[in-house]
């Protein structure tokens, strides 16, 4: 797994993931995807998420609207490795576990979910 060794950039991504990011499973095939979705006034964040991870892809969805996307094997298994553990919302974390469950049954995997009891406040980053 590549080594994401900014700390702040991490915990800003983390979050942004938490409040931003969507873990899908098809219904046909069990296909699954991770994206992200923004205006195109913040297609620069998609940019800069996809430099700093070195992975995925950003794509137009519509006139006024882009996605980052990752749909490898490889890649989700590194996008659950850097959350895995750090999510705070918890409709996020239910999510992200059913999406760590159907990783594992597509590829033969054995991660396991990690829960996290991290409550942000406003005396914190």
């Amino acid at each position: 797994m590549k080594e994401f060794n900014d700390i702040n950039f991490n915990s800003w991504l983390v979050g942004f993931i938490d409040a931003e990011g969507s873990f899908t499973v098809s219904t046909r095939g069990g296909e699954l995807q991770f994206v992200i979705t923004q205006g195109y006034r913040n297609l620069f964040v998609l940019y800069m998420i996809q430099d700093y991870l070195g992975f995925g892809k950003v794509f137009k969805q519509s006139s006024r609207v882009f996605r980052f996307a990752v749909q490898d094997k490889a890649n989700l298994g590194n996008i659950i490795d850097l959350l895995n553990g750090r999510l705070v919302l918890d409709k996020r974390k239910e999510n992200f576990k059913r999406f760590i469950e159907a990783y594992n049954k597509r590829y033969g995997a054995n991660k396991v979910f990690k829960d996290t009891f991290i409550r942000p406040t406003l005396n914190d980053a």
